[in-house]
C-alpha cells in the first residue's frame, strides 16, 4: 500500500513564493460610492472597461480601485493606509492559483472526507485514491518531496494493471501522468509519459508535480476534422467574499479544442492532446461560442444533458472555495473586507464508472486542470464587449447578478 503526506505547512511556499502580509483587521467594507476611480495596469480592462461609474486614473494613491494584473503583495500596508481602496487580489490565493497548492488542497480535503466516511468507503476498491485527491482533481504527487512515494505509487499501479490485464485477456488500465511545472501556464514545460525514468530524469530540471493522465476523456465531434477531439471548458469566477463566502461565475465559459483526434498514443503531439492554442498559429485556433457549444453537445450526448453537467461544475467550483477558505494562511485563502478577485478555472470532463457494482455503465465527471489568477481574458472581451463591465458592476455596484450575466454559487 502506498502512503503519502500532505504538505500543510509553510516551508514548501517559502521556496518559490514572495511572502505577502496580511491586512490589519477591519470590521467594514471601503465606503460605498456611486463613481469609482480605477488604476490598473491591464491593458484589457483600460480598453474594455466603459462604464460611466467608472474612471481611470495614472496612480494608485488616487484609486478607490486598485486592479492588478501582477501580484500584490502588502495588504497590511493597504489597510493601514489605503482602506476605503479596493484590491483585485485576496492573500493567500496561491492555495488555489499555484499548481503545487492546488494539489495539496485536494488531497487535504480528500483526507478529511475519507476520514469522516471511512465507513462506507471501507467496501471500495479503490480507497488508497480515495485518501489521494478528491474526485474534481486528479491523483497528484509533488515530485520535488514525494518522489518516493509516487515511484511506489507506480509501480504499485502498474503491477495491478499487469495483473488485471492477464486475467481478464484485456488493455483498458493506464499508468500515464502529466507534469506540469510549479508555476508555469499556457502548456509551457508539460510532458505527458508512462515511461518512470523519463518521469525522473525531467524533475530533475524543474519542480514539477505529477497528476493522472485523464485517459478517458469527454470527446467533442469537430465537423471541419471529422474527428472526436479533446478539448476543456473555462469558467470565469468572482470572488467578493470569504467570510460568508459569496461566489459568482459567469454565464457564459469558452471553450478550447485540440486539432488532432485524440488517441491514447503520440504523447509529444502538442495538437493531439493540448487545447491550448490561443497563443499558436491563428489559423489552428477552433472559435466557438458556448450556446453553439451546447447544442452540439446534447445532440453528441442525448443521456447527458448539459444542463446536469453544468451543476456538477457549479457543485465543484463552490467545494473548491468552501476547502481554500476554511484555513487561515498559510494553508488557506484568507477574508480580507478590501478584497474582490476573478480567476479562471479549466476543466475537462471525465468518463467514470458510475458507482453501482451491478451496472457498466459510465457517467460524466468535471475534473479540474488548474486555477488561473489574472487569465487572459481576450477572447471573453473580444466575444462580449461588456465582460469588464459586467465584472465591476457585479463586484463594485453590487448589481443583481441577473443584470451582469453571471450566476451566483453562493
Amino acid at each position: 500500500m502506498c502512503t503519502r503526506y500532505v504538505a500543510q505547512s509553510s516551508k514548501p511556499s517559502l521556496s518559490h513564493r514572495v511572502q505577502e502580509t496580511l491586512p490589519i483587521c477591519q470590521m467594514n467594507e471601503p465606503i460605498k460610492r456611486e463613481y469609482f476611480t480605477v488604476y490598473t495596469d491591464w491593458n484589457q480592462v483600460k480598453q474594455y472597461l466603459t462604464h460611466s461609474q467608472f474612471t481611470f486614473v495614472d496612480s494608485p494613491d488616487k484609486a478607490d480601485i486598485i486592479w492588478m494584473y501582477t501580484h500584490f503583495k502588502d495588504f497590511e500596508r493597504l489597510s493601514v493606509d489605503s482602506p476605503n481602496t479596493y484590491i483585485n487580489q485576496f492573500p493567500g490565493e496561491h492555495v488555489i492559483t499555484v499548481k503545487d497548492y492546488l494539489a495539496s488542497l485536494a488531497a487535504s480535503i480528500a483526507k478529511e472526507t475519507y476520514l469522516q466516511q471511512s465507513n462506507d468507503l471501507m467496501h471500495d476498491n479503490d480507497n488508497t485514491d480515495a485518501k489521494l485527491s478528491t474526485n474534481w482533481y486528479p491523483v497528484t504527487f509533488n515530485l520535488v518531496y514525494e518522489l518516493p512515494q509516487f515511484c511506489a505509487y507506480f509501480q504499485s499501479n502498474y503491477n495491478k494493471i499487469i495483473s488485471t490485464n492477464d486475467e481478464r485477456g484485456r488493455n483498458d488500465k493506464h499508468n500515464i501522468w502529466i507534469l506540469k511545472p510549479w508555476n508555469l501556464g499556457r502548456g509551457v514545460g508539460i510532458v505527458i509519459t508512462d515511461n518512470l525514468d523519463r518521469i525522473i530524469k525531467t524533475c530533475d530540471v524543474n519542480p514539477m508535480i505529477a497528476s493522472r493522465y485523464i485517459t478517458d476523456p469527454v470527446l467533442f465531434y469537430r465537423n471541419d476534422l471529422q474527428a472526436n477531439v479533446k478539448f476543456d471548458i473555462r469558467y470565469v469566477v468572482l470572488l467578493r467574499s470569504v467570510k460568508p463566502l459569496i461566489l459568482y461565475t459567469y454565464k457564459v465559459f469558452w471553450l478550447r479544442f485540440a486539432n488532432k483526434p485524440f488517441i491514447l498514443d503520440d504523447f509529444d503531439s502538442y495538437d493531439r492532446h493540448f487545447t491550448v492554442m490561443n497563443y499558436r498559429s491563428a489559423d489552428n485556433l477552433k472559435q466557438m461560442h458556448c450556446d453553439e457549444f451546447v447544442e452540439l453537445f446534447d445532440k453528441q450526448y442525448p443521456d447527458h444533458k448539459w444542463s446536469t453537467i453544468e451543476l456538477k461544475i457549479h457543485r465543484l467550483l463552490v467545494e473548491i472555495f468552501q476547502g481554500a477558505t476554511k484555513y487561515p494562511p498559510p494553508r488557506g485563502l484568507s477574508h480580507n473586507v478590501q478584497s474582490r478577485a476573478l480567476y479562471a478555472v479549466d476543466i475537462l470532463l471525465e468518463w467514470r464508472s458510475n458507482g453501482y457494482a451491478s451496472s457498466n455503465q459510465k457517467d460524466i465527471y468535471p475534473v479540474v486542470c488548474e486555477v488561473n489568477f489574472s487569465p487572459d481574458c481576450e477572447r471573453a472581451c473580444l466575444y462580449h464587449s461588456n465582460f469588464f463591465n459586467d465584472i465591476f458592476s457585479c463586484l463594485f455596484l453590487d448589481q443583481s447578478s441577473d443584470l451582469c450575466n453571471i450566476h451566483k454559487l453562493t
